[in-house]
């Protein structure tokens, strides 16, 4: 150390300094979930409103990050692809956190490509509790407006399931 250059001196012992406060531990080294400092329990009103699907003691969040990906309340992400022209598509109400997993209130619609390329939701007025891995697409889409037939665009190629193989 007493043969190095001062600039590489004062460099290492600022690095040695904030050592313990930053740590890279890869490019991908994220943990699935990453909530927001703010938790809210369920309340009556919400019990009341969604009774068979949230229970007492589920948390609610306005934001969560999962692998990466921003999800609020009032953002659209695709449920279902029935054909490349027609799809389910929700409406997050809220993100609830259950047994150590994220679930996804949805308002559910039923959406089709209109002429001009873009798709038209229809709300069905039904709801779902959704977990992330059961998505079709993990892209959210955000939703502009407040109309009850939504039109919205989607950010990429979101094919159907493919067929099931028959074997010979």
């Amino acid at each position: 150390m007493f043969g190095m250059k001062p600039q590489i001196l004062i460099y290492l012992l600022v690095l040695d300094k904030y050592k313990s406060f930053r740590l890279f531990s890869g490019l991908f080294a994220t943990p699935k979930y990453v909530f927001p400092r703010k938790v809210s329990s369920v309340t009556p009103n919400d019990l009341a409103n969604f009774s068979p699907i949230l229970k007492d003691g589920d948390q609610l969040y306005n934001q969560v990050v999962i692998l990466g990906t921003t999800y609020r309340p009032s953002f659209l992400v695709i449920t279902k692809v029935i054909s490349a022209d027609i799809v389910e598509v929700g409406e997050i109400l809220k993100l609830v956190f259950r047994n150590g997993q994220v679930f996804l209130l949805l308002m559910l619609s039923d959406a089709a490509r209109n002429s001009l390329g873009f798709f038209e939701a229809l709300p069905r007025q039904e709801v779902a509790l959704t977990s992330f891995d059961a998505l079709a697409d993990y892209k959210p889409i955000i939703k502009r407006g407040d109309s009850p037939c939504f039109p919205f665009v989607l950010h990429h190629h979101v094919g159907p399931p493919p067929l099931p193989h028959e074997e010979d």
